[in-house]
């Protein structure tokens, strides 16, 4: 009796440590405790079967009502990252709408999520001001633009690092932030703060949330060779290891959300594994997660940030709940609000900044995570006579027979093995953002890794460009067709072909997927295209009656298209 009133007591303590529900080591066992309880509610009989068929009929229900209402909404990436723009059009990111201040660690975060979504302008000039209020000592201060501050200092150089192709005039602000950081890791690899007047969040902060600092600090050794960062890195990283507990989560849900992400950056994927056992066991059904392990309300950002360390982790089921609880709470600004539930006291009455730039993270890493984990997205081949390969060798015989030609989201290549045997004096570029795809690819193709929206190219560097299913895929499509357009040179040719909007309704898809009308895509194309034309093209052999694809056509007439953000 003794034993078994000390197992409740056990119980009970855990349940209350998180938040009234089983903690992770005992997930199992609850999943367990909860099956007869679940099989009950079924009934049995008659009865059972009635309400089966009325769930059963709700689900359909539900399914049809998706499939009808598709793009009725306003697309969830665009809406954030115009909100994104607007909230930091004058210097940078103040952390919630209301707030007059810039705050440049969550500037210097911004410019990862910009360079993401290939919005180059406005990552120019949060730099400019970034590079305008870094201090003497190469650090960057905290929200009163003051006193130096580790995180911040961490955080723009993780941009800066992630922006230093683009914009070269970074790259002396980047190398005085790295020595700063690693001015601040002793022999011992005890890391702190050089100015002990700066941010009193740091002064008390757990050592433990220090760790995210080490991530760009040895992504910068690597960028620009100095083994000094590496060294002070690696010291830091392992008197962490040795003294702190990285896998318990006990303090608020962004900060411990950020020690897992610093994880994954380091490479210690097991220990990532390891903490998210306490978010996982606390998912609620609607997808979300409280704010700590305690706490009743949820904070957007650190529900986004869960969604991306679990996309990384190849944990769609998780991610995909917690993004379409996010989804589901989006404002008809684009904003997310910081916090809601019973006690949130995250902003949450006001647009929190660190919440949308989290959510663009975990959008386009559900898109990018899918390819790269899908055990095999399309077939490896496609028949010769399917109107595809038709409309893409015609699209080739027009070119020049020693065209450079650019295949935007290839896949595994299996439009370019055929047509790259069939016209050999062409020399033929394959770009996808999944490395696993790439790895696929034949030897004559010269893969490189990108997406549509950040094409890894210079202005005018391709005679032709195809990108076939593929603009489904991307997140800001009319974006996508102008970062076409910049890389073709005068006078050279793009087709498109993709899939027609008016099948989408009754189509299975991925929910990110966006289909098109034949006029839409012409319209993005004619804004750097002369000699637009638009033609239906069959799915397999037969002849295009009712076609399931449109092929878009066109003749560069400009230099290069300006990256912006889309209105």
């Amino acid at each position: 009796m003794e034993g078994t009133q000390a197992t409740y007591r056990d119980n009970l303590n855990s349940r209350r440590e998180f938040g009234g529900r089983c903690p992770p080591y005992a997930a199992a066992a609850g999943a367990v405790a909860l099956a007869p309880r679940e099989a009950s509610d079924t009934g049995s009989g008659a009865m059972g079967l009635a309400m089966r068929c009325a769930s059963a009929a709700r689900r359909r229900a539900a399914y049809v009502w998706r499939r009808l209402t598709v793009g009725r909404m306003q697309p969830a990436v665009p809406a954030a990252l115009a909100w994104l723009a607007h909230h930091g059009r004058q210097r940078g990111l103040s952390p919630a709408t209301g707030d007059n201040h810039p705050c440049p660690g969550l500037t210097g975060a911004g410019l990862e999520t910009l360079a993401g979504y290939g919005q180059i302008d406005l990552a120019r000039a949060w730099t400019a001001w970034l590079l305008s209020v870094q201090l003497a000592d190469g650090a960057f201060p905290d929200a009163g633009l003051r006193h130096a501050s580790l995180i911040n200092t961490a955080r723009v150089l993780r941009g800066f690092v992630v922006g230093s192709d683009e914009f070269p005039e970074c790259h002396a602000a980047a190398r005085r932030a790295a020595d700063y950081l690693a001015k601040c890791i002793d022999a011992k690899g005890r890391l702190a703060p050089v100015d002990l007047a700066g941010s009193s969040f740091e002064l008390w902060a757990p050592p433990s949330l220090f760790l995210a600092c080490l991530p760009p600090l040895k992504s910068a050794a690597r960028r620009w060779g100095v083994a000094d960062w590496s060294d002070a890195a690696d010291r830091a990283e392992a008197r962490l290891f040795r003294r702190m507990d990285l896998t318990t989560w006990t303090g608020p849900g962004p900060a411990f959300a950020g020690v897992v992400e610093a994880l994954l950056d380091l490479g210690h994927d097991n220990h990532a594994r390891q903490a998210l056992r306490g978010p996982a066991a606390l998912q609620r059904r609607d997808g979300s997660v409280p704010a700590g392990p305690a706490a009743e309300w949820t904070a957007s950002a650190g529900l986004a940030r869960w969604a991306t360390v679990w996309y990384t982790l190849g944990e769609r089921g998780r991610a995909d709940r917690a993004l379409a609880c996010l989804r589901r709470r989006q404002l008809s600004s684009g904003a997310l609000v910081g916090s809601w539930g019973r006690g949130a006291c995250d902003h949450p009455r006001r647009e929190s900044a660190w919440a949308v730039r989290n959510f663009l993270d975990a959008a386009r890493l559900q898109v990018e995570t899918a390819f790269e984990t899908s055990e095999q997205i399309l077939p490896d081949s496609i028949a010769p006579s399917d109107g595809r390969m038709q409309a893409a060798r015609r699209w080739l015989a027009g070119l020049r027979p020693d065209a450079v030609v650019a295949d935007v989201g290839c896949g595994s290549g299996r439009f370019l093995r055929q047509l790259a045997a069939e016209f050999p004096l062409l020399r033929f570029i394959g770009i996808d953002p999944s490395r696993r795809l790439l790895a696929e690819l034949p030897a004559y193709v010269e893969p490189r890794q990108g997406g549509l929206l950040r094409i890894p190219a210079a202005d005018g560097e391709f005679d032709g460009v195809l990108a076939v299913e593929s603009l489904e895929h991307a997140l800001l499509p009319d974006h996508a067709v102008r970062e076409i357009c910049r890389v073709v040179r005068p006078g050279g040719s793009v087709l498109i072909i993709d899939k027609h909007r008016a099948r989408q309704a009754l189509s299975r898809h991925e929910p990110w997927e966006q289909w098109f009308e034949p006029e839409q895509v012409a319209a993005w194309l004619s804004a750097g295209c002369g000699h637009v034309r638009v033609e239906p093209v069959s799915h397999g052999s037969r002849p295009p009656s009712r076609p399931l694809f449109v092929a878009w056509s066109g003749t560069a007439r400009r230099e290069h298209s300006v990256r912006k953000l889309a209105a």
